[in-house]
């Protein structure tokens, strides 16, 4: 497994801790959890996969009234942007520059559309170390 195929399987994990978690019903995710790790490392970890895992154990806890509903969305959520990522190689955040590229907020850009944005030494508002300018008000 690679660093963003752990990266989604700790997603997941954590999602269905935290959704557990918020419903406190008493339903008990660790036979979920346990397979979700046996598929990643089987190489099975799939959207379906994981979604029948889940309403699975769902089913044999029912007497906890574990609603499984927001938690399937979720997982399919996540496995959506972790395909979205693999394909297009950018993800949700694809369009993100670094920001020495990015226009917007970098003060060395005098040229940008927010070109009258000042560094923090030079922005008398907010910079404690300013003191001279701020006692003046």
């Amino acid at each position: 497994m690679g660093g963003i195929q752990d990266f989604l399987i700790q997603q997941v994990k954590n999602a269905v801790q935290n959704h557990t978690d918020q419903q406190n019903t008493g339903f008990d995710p660790s036979g979920l959890l346990q397979q979700i790790t046996g598929a990643a490392r089987s190489g099975n970890l799939n959207a379906g996969t994981v979604t029948d895992m889940i309403q699975n154990h769902a089913a044999d806890q029912q007497h906890t009234g574990f609603d499984p509903g927001p938690l399937l969305s979720q997982v399919q959520g996540l496995f959506g942007q972790h395909q979205q990522a693999a394909q297009g190689g950018e993800g949700q955040f694809g369009n993100v520059k670094s920001s020495d590229q990015d226009p917007y907020g970098d003060p060395a850009d005098e040229e940008g559309n927010f070109g009258n944005v000042k560094s923090s030494d030079e922005d008398p508002y907010g910079d404690p170390a300013d003191e001279e300018t701020n006692n003046r008000r």
